[in-house]
């Protein structure tokens, strides 16, 4: 018996061929599947199969496809989509080049500190005492295939030189010199020095922040703070600042609250008296900091959405994945991947996580019926930065 050709074959034919009983057809078969970026839904399903040789190959090719992904986020995460990189860390359980992953991290972040604190002697301060560009990159070359995996920071106070690739709540008491990517919130009660910090969900805890960066999707609350980039879609409050030498950068999508000032030896309420920090720029309502980063918008894969207790669909292009996938303005998304959305910011962040996976299954209230829609971001690329 000749072997099937899968140059055109359908993507339903090429998983069934999956369990075919012929080796060859397998083969060719998974060979042509993990060229298919647009085959994760189906393939997603496949991982159920009654057919234990389909699941098996349907979950080799998605690691080979899902790698891809990351491998084109972390593209975007080098010219400031940052979001992306820490979304990354919720589906990317197993990195095919850990090496690549935390060179980007640190590429990235050193261009946000450099546009940060643009003072050449402050930069020069934060490679001196703290901030781990050098040392990390010679500690990433070492040893980074060591600690890819889901670390995590409970019962561990003050650690040096960890690298931790996270999903969910992460708790610590304390950390230096390291490198956190969590999709989830950090929750830290003691100092984080040194650092650089990439979150989905914030960042909080009677926590002290020194030489470090933070990037987030959510909101920071800090007990005090200096010589650090602080960048949240979110709010920013932070409990007390002393007035010299403070160089901060604090850039909020919504407010920034400062509860006290230390000036000459002296607390006072802040009152909003920034000219007693020196080194210090506070920016809020900011969508695009720094001109370098941004966070994922419902607009970046072409729809608009309304309302807070039922999120409707207003618009779509033409051309994009939602359109191609069949959805129709007036359509109220209720749910992405089985998890309810209850209004547009979970809308957003559900749709980054599925941006970052390459395929998502959106159900949808329609007509007083339900009905779901398989929507696949394959060859779908993200607005360009305007700087």
């Amino acid at each position: 018996m000749q072997p099937v050709q899968c140059a055109e074959t359908r993507l339903t034919e090429l998983i069934q061929l999956l369990g075919s009983k012929e080796y060859q057809d397998r083969e060719n078969a998974s060979r042509a599947l993990e060229k298919r970026d647009d085959a994760v839904i189906e393939l997603r399903a496949a991982l159920a199969s009654d057919n234990a040789e389909v699941a098996r190959r349907a979950k080799s090719i998605l690691n080979v496809i899902v790698n891809r992904r990351l491998m084109r986020c972390l593209e975007y995460g080098r010219s400031g989509r940052i979001d992306l990189i820490a979304e990354s860390a919720r589906i990317h359980e197993t990195i095919a080049d850990g090496k690549v992953v935390w060179q980007t991290i640190l590429d990235a972040s050193w261009e946000i500190v450099k546009l940060g604190q643009p003072d050449t002697a402050v930069q020069q301060k934060w490679k001196h005492e703290g901030f781990p560009e050098q040392p990390f990159k010679n500690f990433v070359a070492q040893r980074a295939n060591y600690f890819i995996g889901r670390n995590s920071l409970d019962a561990v106070k003050n650690v040096r030189l960890l690298t931790i690739w996270h999903s969910g709540i992460l708790k610590g008491n304390g950390v230096n010199r390291s490198l956190i990517v969590n999709a989830g919130p950090i929750q830290v009660d003691h100092v984080v020095g040194g650092c650089i910090v990439f979150s989905t969900e914030g960042l909080s805890g009677s926590l002290g922040l020194y030489h470090s960066l933070v990037v987030t999707d959510g909101d920071i609350r800090l007990r005090h703070a200096n010589n650090s980039v602080v960048i949240a879609r979110g709010n920013i409050r932070i409990a007390e600042l002393t007035g010299a030498k403070c160089n901060l950068s604090l850039h909020a999508g919504g407010r920034v609250h400062i509860e006290s000032l230390v000036h000459n030896g002296r607390r006072a309420p802040f009152n909003g008296r920034t000219n007693l920090l020196e080194g210090t720029e506070i920016k809020e309502g900011v969508r695009t900091s720094l001109g370098f980063v941004r966070f994922f918008e419902i607009s970046d894969v072409g729809i608009e959405v309304r309302g807070d207790g039922a999120p409707k669909l207003e618009k779509l292009l033409a051309d994009s994945p939602m359109a191609k996938a069949g959805l129709k303005p007036g359509d109220v998304i209720l749910a992405i991947d089985d998890c309810k959305v209850g209004d547009c910011d979970a809308v957003r962040r559900m749709l980054r996580r599925a941006f970052v996976l390459g395929g998502g299954v959106l159900t949808i209230s329609r007509d007083g019926g339900t009905l779901e829609k398989p929507v696949s971001f394959a060859g779908w690329e993200l607005p360009a930065l305007k700087r």
